[in-house]
C-alpha cells in the first residue's frame, strides 16, 4: 500500500488533513494506453495549539505517537505541510 499526507486545510485554529491510500494503475489494451488512479481516505490528521491526533475512520482518535506507529513520518510531513502553507 502507498499512502501519503493530503494538502493541509486551516479552519480557525484547526488545520487538518487526511492520510490517503494512493492507487495508480495503467494497461495497453488494442493499441490504447489506459490509466487511473484514486485516492481513498485512511485517517484524518488534526493540529490544533501544536498538537497532532489522529481521527480513524472507525471513529477511535489517536495521538500522535499512535499514528506514528501506523504510518511511520506522517507526523513530521503533515507538520511540514502546514507550515508552509502558512507560509504561502
Amino acid at each position: 500500500m502507498t499512502w501519503s499526507v493530503d494538502t493541509p486545510r486551516r479552519v480557525g485554529d484547526l488545520t487538518c488533513a487526511a492520510i490517503v491510500e494512493c492507487d495508480v494503475g495503467a494497461k495497453e489494451w488494442l493499441l490504447r494506453f489506459y490509466a487511473h488512479g484514486e485516492k481513498r481516505p485512511l485517517m484524518i490528521l488534526l493540529l490544533e495549539a501544536g498538537e497532532v491526533r489522529g481521527i480513524g475512520l472507525n471513529g477511535q482518535l489517536l495521538n500522535a505517537d499512535e499514528v506514528e506507529r501506523e504510518y511511520p513520518g506522517a507526523v513530521a510531513r503533515f507538520r511540514d505541510l502546514a507550515e508552509a502553507r502558512t507560509k504561502s
